[in-house]
C-alpha cells in the first residue's frame, strides 16, 4: 500500500523530534548545576553587601543620622544599592527555577519549599525585572514612588543598617539583607540538596 506524502512528512517530522528530544537525566543535573551557581552569586553578593553595611557604619554622618532615620546619598550607598539590586535578581532566578515544573513535581510549589524567598518576591517584580514607576500594574502612585527612592535618592537607616523599604497599599514590606540572609540561604541551599537525592 503506497503511504500517502502527508504520512512520510509526519513520519518525516516525528524522527526529527525523536532526535532532538532532551535526556531527562542530563537536563535535569545541568539545572541543579546552574543552580548551585545561583546560590554562588547569592553568597557572593551578600558578602559584598555586609563589607560595604561594615564601612557605612563607620561613616559619622550616617551614624549620627536622626531626621526619620533617612541618610542622603553618597559613595558607598550607590554601591550598596548596586549590590542590592543583583542580590535580589539572583533570588529571583532562584524562585523560577524553584516554580518549574521539574521542582515542583518532586518537592511542589514554592510557598512551601522558599517562603522567606516568596516573601521579598515584590522587590524582584517591581524594582530589578523593571521599576514599577516605568510599567505600573495599577499600584498604588505613592508605593511606586517611595519604592523607587528607596533603591535610588535615599535609603532607610534600620540599627545602623541599610534597608530597602516597600510601602504597600495596605502593608509595608522591609527588606534587610543582612537579617534574611541567613533564610534565604538556608532555604536554596536545602531545597538543592534535597533535589540532589533524585540523581
Amino acid at each position: 500500500m503506497k503511504v500517502p506524502p502527508w504520512k512520510k512528512l509526519m513520519m518525516f517530522l516525528e524522527k526529527i523530534f525523536e532526535k532532538k528530544k532532551p535526556n531527562y537525566v542530563i537536563n535535569y543535573i545541568d539545572a541543579l548545576e546552574g543552580v548551585n551557581f545561583m546560590i554562588e552569586g547569592l553568597e557572593y553578593h551578600f558578602r559584598n553587601f555586609e563589607k560595604l553595611s561594615y564601612e557605612l557604619s563607620k561613616v559619622s554622618n550616617f551614624e549620627n543620622c536622626s531626621h526619620s532615620n533617612m541618610v542622603n546619598d553618597g559613595y558607598i550607598m550607590n554601591k550598596l544599592k548596586h549590590e542590592a539590586h543583583a542580590y535580589i535578581s539572583r533570588m529571583g532566578q532562584f524562585y523560577y527555577f524553584a516554580n518549574s515544573e521539574i521542582v515542583i513535581q518532586k518537592k511542589g510549589k514554592p510557598k512551601k519549599t522558599i517562603p522567606t524567598i516568596i516573601k521579598y518576591l515584590p522587590y524582584r517584580h517591581k524594582q530589578v525585572a523593571h521599576r514599577a514607576i516605568d510599567w505600573s500594574k495599577d499600584e498604588d502612585p505613592e508605593s511606586i514612588y517611595q519604592l523607587n527612592r528607596s533603591f535610588s535618592t535615599q535609603g532607610l537607616r534600620l540599627d545602623d543598617r541599610f534597608v530597602f523599604q516597600f510601602l504597600a497599599a495596605n502593608d509595608g514590606l522591609t527588606f534587610d539583607i543582612i537579617e534574611e540572609h541567613p533564610k534565604i540561604i538556608q532555604e536554596a541551599s536545602t531545597l538543592l540538596t534535597d533535589l540532589q537525592k533524585y540523581i
